[in-house]
């Protein structure tokens, strides 16, 4: 037997095998975090991050110390039909901070590794995937977080070639819990806007996570860009869990808009704002 023979008769079913085990679940250390590898180490043949699709992390622009906030990894690649990710969370000393929950269905803990979360298993999808990865925000004075992903949009054929790995990262700000849009909030109604997802959008109503105190009531408005509103909602919340709040937008025409959430004080109103995309 020629040698060249012999080594591919080796090699291709180790490759092989090696795409099988890592349906239910990517190595740790490879969401191209500082000093970790991604998906790349081992599925090769396209460039990293090629222009045909993304990866989005959707994370709060802040954080309050000890809440739980729903991290959204979108992936997505025309073509593609099988999805798999990984991500953790690190400080600015590049050390894992916050602890994921992995009960929900989808996810687990990457083996090896306590602060890294990935598929179980890998999804069949097409063109796009993504997950929700809950993730219980660190002690106060940590400081910045910087989540990092990495995720694989593949072509079903359960082998390393041919495969495309885009990878993302998102930074989220430490948040006292009393600061709103730049000014105190009034001493009990403390709250803070921390995701509108997915966006853009399709054919799904707009989810908004709001980390609130107890006893705070919302009004959530929908406007145009020529600043007409055309949806509104008031809303009681604030057990300080950061529930969602679902957003009536499977009617909308395509385009952009604002989503507007508002409470009152004794020092007048407080108000943060999201933009988004309708596509159809």
């Amino acid at each position: 037997m020629k040698p060249m023979f012999r080594f591919l008769l080796v090699v291709v079913p180790m490759l092989l095998v090696g795409a099988r085990a890592y349906r239910t679940g990517a190595p740790a250390f490879s969401t191209g975090a500082p000093n970790e590898q991604t998906c790349a180490a081992c599925h090769t043949g396209n460039p990293v991050n090629d222009a045909s699709g993304s990866l989005v992390i959707v994370a709060p622009a802040n954080y309050v110390p000890g809440s739980t906030v729903d991290l959204v990894v979108r992936a997505q690649r025309a073509g593609a039909s099988r999805f798999g990710f990984e991500i953790t969370a690190l400080d600015g000393a590049n050390q894992p901070v916050g602890t994921f929950d992995v009960s929900g269905p989808g996810i687990q803990l990457a083996l090896g590794s306590t602060h890294h979360v990935t598929h179980d298993p890998a999804a069949n999808a097409t063109g796009e995937f993504e997950w929700t990865v809950p993730w219980e925000a660190p002690a106060s004075g940590t400081g910045e977080v910087t989540f990092y992903a990495a995720a694989n949009a593949a072509n079903g054929d359960f082998s390393n070639f041919g495969d495309f790995i885009f990878t993302a990262m998102q930074a989220s700000s430490e948040m006292s819990g009393t600061h709103v849009d730049g000014r105190d909030a009034v001493p009990g109604h403390a709250w803070s806007l921390q995701s509108v997802w997915p966006n853009p959008l399709l054919d799904s109503d707009l989810s908004l996570r709001v980390e609130a105190l107890p006893g705070t009531t919302f009004d959530v408005s929908i406007h145009d860009i020529q600043g007409r509103m055309v949806w509104s909602r008031a809303v009681d919340q604030g057990d300080g869990s950061g529930a969602r709040l679902l957003a009536g937008t499977r009617d909308l025409a395509p385009g952009a808009y604002i989503v507007r959430v508002g409470t009152h004080g004794a020092d007048g109103p407080a108000v943060q704002t999201r933009t988004f995309t309708k596509l159809r």
